[in-house]
């Protein structure tokens, strides 16, 4: 599995050194704004692009969709600080493959990876059950507003 890894250099260093430590990951290219991003991506088109949703230059939904844009079929993994239900819903919807949590330990990111070459969206277990459900079935605002 290629992939491009888009972070602040501090995460990016920890990531690759993670994902090369095993033989089925091969990350591709790294980059730390939106533009170098986008640039990498359309000449590499990795199967994944790991991408803080808070980055400089490459923010949010607009991202994803710049992303998928670029190179059709790249799985989008959002990799950030926050989960906050409204920034997942916003990500799923927008084409991210998966949203985790940079708090998640080293075996449940490399669990990320797995389900995104799997085909199958990922959702970090440390969003709650009850969200997690809710943003699979699209109701994630409604089901926050209303409890």
């Amino acid at each position: 599995m290629t992939i491009v890894l888009i972070d602040h250099a501090f995460y990016r260093l920890g990531l690759r050194l993670m994902l090369e430590a095993r033989s089925e990951f091969e990350v591709v290219g790294e980059a730390g704004t939106g533009s170098d991003a986008l640039r990498i991506i359309s000449d590499v088109a990795p199967d994944v692009a790991v991408v803080d949703f808070r980055l400089p230059g490459l923010r949010s939904t607009r991202a994803i969709r710049k992303i998928q844009r670029c190179a059709p079929g790249v799985r989008v993994l959002v990799l950030t600080e926050h989960g906050r239900t409204e920034d997942v819903v916003a990500a799923i919807n927008a084409g991210a493959s998966g949203y985790a949590l940079k708090g998640d330990d080293n075996d449940e990111i490399l669990h990320a990876f797995q389900r995104l070459r799997a085909g199958r969206l990922y959702l970090a277990p440390s969003l709650d059950l009850h969200r997690q459900m809710s943003i699979r079935s699209g109701q994630a605002i409604a089901s926050q507003e209303a409890g």
